[in-house]
């Protein structure tokens, strides 16, 4: 298993750093240690192509759990069990953690008398209690619309409850689980880079999610690998993290470290942020499905996607395509005109 299989794999900061003995002092000077040696194995500026994002990545996770290790450390939490509280009546068995995300994690859950797949989401710190409360309200809001068709682009929320780690208590919520989808990210190590016809159903399923939250007066804010999840079987698209989401016209209140340099201007410079914010990373995905950067477009697509894309990666917020449905009929044009009509094609993820 690969360091980084293994920092995916972990469930807690005892699965990467281990049993730590004694009082506070001695716990934070053993993790110190242990962080210092796998930041040295996996440092990024030790390895090149491939590998470099691979332990770019890795490191973006190991110091995920360095931050918690050292808040639980401080907490007096380290290796306490996290338990969730029993809810309406209800009792949620939490299972196996499935994702390691930049401000929530992921676990299998259940609930009593629901056999539906679940998934229960938690805060790793409760200082980003109330992201994960936002959250709760935006989708709750979202799926309000009289719009139903865009529903399945957002996730549906069960409940909203608490979660105690420790001594400290945190905001949780359950979702329903979705079997089938795999974020961009997973797609991208699958594939090191897809035929502009596969990105065609992906950027347009993600120009017509984003249309629908854009028209409800919201901003998703995190249009990056790590939170657009894609169906291959049935070309599906989920925004899955609306805890980064704003009303348009507000700054971001979090954004996902990992991917700081995937942002547009207006977010590091904590400014308005609005639909042509979306736009700009939702460009940056589609460069990157199609086998490119964030900084470089690969030579082998066709010039005129090149000119589509580019021109939602304009620095001034305000001369960039600020309509995703405009951009939607745009790029359904190039395609036609590219490729002919449309046929379905198939994407194969490995087992």
């Amino acid at each position: 298993m690969t360091v980084l299989e293994h920092l995916k794999s972990a469930s807690s900061p005892e699965d990467v750093f281990g049993k730590l003995a004694g009082g506070k002092d001695d716990q934070m000077a053993e993790a110190k240690r242990i962080f210092r040696r796998l930041a040295l194995a996996i440092h990024p500026d030790h390895h090149t192509g491939a590998d470099k994002d691979e332990a770019n990545e890795a490191m973006a996770l190991l110091n995920r759990w360095w931050d918690e290790t050292r808040r639980q450390i401080e907490a007096g939490e380290y290796g306490q069990k996290l338990t969730v509280l029993a809810v309406g009546g209800k009792t949620i068995r939490v299972g196996r953690r499935i994702r390691v995300g930049s401000v929530c994690n992921d676990y299998h859950c259940t609930i009593d008398g629901d056999n539906r797949p679940l998934i229960f989401r938690t805060v790793r710190s409760p200082r980003d209690n109330d992201l994960v409360e936002a959250e709760v309200q935006t989708i709750q809001k979202l799926r309000t619309s009289k719009h139903h068709d865009f529903y399945p682009y957002i996730p549906e929320t069960i409940l909203s409850c608490r979660a105690t780690f420790g001594a400290t208590t945190r905001q949780g919520m359950v979702l329903t689980y979705r079997e089938g989808f795999y974020s961009i990210e997973e797609v991208m190590r699958a594939h090191s880079a897809l035929d502009p016809r596969d990105v065609a159903w992906m950027y347009k399923r993600l120009l017509a999610a984003l249309g629908f939250a854009h028209a409800e007066g919201r901003v998703f804010g995190a249009v990056l690998p790590s939170h657009v999840y894609l169906h291959p079987g049935d070309h599906g698209l989920l925004l899955a993290d609306w805890h980064f989401s704003v009303q348009v016209g507000r700054p971001l209140r979090a954004i996902d470290a990992a991917y700081e340099s995937w942002y547009p201007p207006e977010v590091a410079s904590k400014g308005e942020v609005g639909s042509w914010t979306d736009l700009f990373m939702a460009a940056r995905c589609g460069i990157y499905l199609l086998g490119g950067t964030p900084a470089r477009l690969s030579s082998s697509v066709p010039r005129s996607i090149q000119n589509f894309l580019r021109a939602s990666l304009i620095p001034n917020p305000f001369r960039r395509p600020a309509d995703a449905w405009e951009l939607h009929e745009e790029f359904d044009s190039l395609l036609l005109s590219l490729y002919g009509p449309r046929k379905w094609r198939p994407l194969r993820m490995p087992t």
